[in-house]
């Protein structure tokens, strides 16, 4: 689905990193994005955390925590945070990135669920590093990965030094 999204988007040149290794952690993010800012020319990298969730709910009382069907009564971790936490740690372990950390944006991107059947993760207001999209969402969601990536611009450069430059 998210190959679909930035082909439909106009940036099929856009690098994908798959279940990108953060630096020093066996964490893995689903999907990192790597290509050329449209409005500055310099490097873009956006964490995408891919969710198939078609519903989702918040746990008990808590701001942070949301339950899913496929884990029972076991809560996890809001996908915004969970995304925000990523970028946050990137930022702090990966020297390219300390160089020009606006360059960096997260999203989590539901693509099997419509608003409704997810309304309580909007209760965390979205923000550059933690943001949710959902499959209702697409053209919105596709908006803005044209503002984070430019067209036919390769960022092939910008992967490679994403992945061997650790702060």
């Amino acid at each position: 689905m998210l190959c679909a999204d930035l082909v439909s988007a106009g940036l099929s040149d856009v690098e994908m990193l798959l279940e990108y290794q953060l630096p020093l952690t066996s964490k893995r993010a689903d999907v990192v994005l790597v290509g050329q800012h449209p409005r500055t020319g310099g490097p873009s990298y956006l964490v995408v955390e891919l969710k198939q969730w078609s519903h989702a709910e918040r746990f008990e009382e808590s701001d942070t925590l949301v339950r899913i069907e496929q884990y029972g009564d076991r809560p996890v971790t809001h996908p915004a945070l969970q995304v925000r936490d990523y970028c946050d740690y990137m930022l702090g372990f990966t020297a390219v990135l300390a160089d020009a950390p606006l360059s960096l944006a997260g999203v989590a991107y539901l693509h099997n669920a419509t608003d409704s059947d997810v309304a309580d993760l909007f209760r965390i207001p979205g923000d550059r590093l933690g943001s949710v999209f959902t499959g209702q969402r697409r053209s919105e969601f596709q908006d803005f990965l044209r503002s984070r990536f430019a067209e036919g611009r390769s960022g092939a450069s910008y992967a490679d030094a994403l992945s061997v430059n650790l702060g």
